[in-house]
């Protein structure tokens, strides 16, 4: 049996590029009218909360599981360029100052998504946590409008690794 799990992370990436390009292009228009009105609901919008939670555990998640690029890997060095702290509000990080923040970061991010330590507010801005022994020692928070960046950067890295 073949294992395609490498494949998942980019392929996570091309799918959520294509249903935004779709929804930019109204291709989608008429199926989502369709399931609104069949569920009675307003309409309803693809890029919602669940469709974020998703992409972040394939992004964060996932590459983490199955690649744990060292500390010096040339993955972070991209990334930081990038900024991408800079994109969110951080409310508490215990963590020494060092080179290797990004991934120190996107550690306590990949614990935050893995159990499920993050709260949604109605206009899908994000707050994650992280904890350890029961101790909260990570919090951010993060709009919406930002958060889609940061996917892009951090995305588009992350989701070729196997690529390697």
């Amino acid at each position: 049996m073949n294992d395609f799990r490498s494949q998942i992370p980019q392929s996570a990436f091309i799918n959520a590029q294509v249903i935004h390009d779709a929804m930019v292009d109204y291709d989608l228009e008429r199926s989502l009218t369709q399931w609104s009105e069949h569920y009675k609901i307003p309409k309803w919008n693809l890029i919602n909360p669940a469709h974020v939670a998703s992409l972040l555990y394939c992004l964060i998640v996932v590459p983490k599981e199955l690649w744990d690029p060292p500390s010096n890997d040339d993955v972070f060095v991209q990334i930081g360029k990038y900024r991408p702290l800079d994109l969110f509000t951080v409310r508490r990080w215990t963590q020494p100052a060092n080179e290797n923040c990004i991934r120190d970061f996107l550690r306590h991010l990949r614990n935050a998504i893995s159990h499920v330590r993050f709260t949604v507010d109605g206009k899908h801005n994000f707050e994650f946590w992280d904890e350890r022994q029961r101790v909260e020692n990570y919090r951010v928070s993060i709009t919406r409008d930002k958060l889609a960046r940061f996917l892009s950067i951090v995305g588009h890295q992350l989701a070729n690794l196997r690529s390697r």
